[in-house]
């Protein structure tokens, strides 16, 4: 646990001296290498730690996009509430690989964030990965069109996804859905005994 906190707080303080990042179409690059710590049995990164990087990837995006001083100032607090992720090559030991984050789009309440992992060596992409975040009040979320105003953006609609991640968040409604009402990933109906099956047939049988 501590380590991880000096990892993060390592990437705030080099990112507040790396240039400052626009939010509309700029995106955060973030350049680590992987460590011994990071690799599983099979020596290469584990998947865990795949999520790992994505979040030191946007620590470093909201400091440089100015959205840490905002939260600061409003005494918000950053939540995930989702993550799809796409995992599409290995890295492994002391691979060097850059996290590239941006804004993916955002609605009145939650903040899609792009983001991907880029092997240095051949610029292959390693992961790709679709956040859905928010900052919060004690009182609910903070709108995330008002916290791109709070970086010096003009002009912002309250809405604006773009038609792929749109679809995706109906699709991740449905699925939320149908988790909360019980397993849902049972396709089919588990086979009836013999016995029940062939009463049911003797059942169905007419005179």
């Amino acid at each position: 646990m501590l380590a991880h906190f000096l990892r993060n707080l390592t990437v705030v303080l080099r990112a507040l001296r790396k240039p400052k990042v626009d939010w509309a179409d700029g995106k955060s690059t973030l350049d680590l290498r992987v460590r011994l710590a990071d690799l599983d049995y099979n020596l290469h990164m584990n998947n865990a730690r795949y999520l790992d990087v994505f979040e030191l990837g946007r620590v470093d995006a909201i400091v440089r996009n100015g959205m840490l001083a905002a939260a600061f100032r409003h005494r918000l607090f950053p939540i995930v509430a989702s993550v799809q992720v796409r995992y599409m090559a290995e890295l492994k030991y002391r691979d060097r690989f850059t996290v590239e984050t941006y804004i993916g789009g955002w609605d009145d309440r939650w903040m899609w964030i792009e983001q991907s992992l880029v092997r240095a060596r051949d610029g292959k992409v390693c992961a790709r990965a679709l956040f859905r975040a928010q900052f919060r009040t004690k009182l609910g979320p903070f709108p995330p069109a008002q916290m791109l105003r709070e970086c010096g953006a003009v002009d912002v609609p309250d809405k604006l996804i773009p038609p792929a991640v749109e679809n995706y968040a109906l699709a991740e409604g449905e699925l939320h859905r149908a988790l909360s009402a019980g397993p849902a990933f049972r396709a089919v109906a588990p086979p009836a005994k013999e016995g029940a099956a062939a009463a049911t047939a003797d059942g169905d049988k007419s005179d």
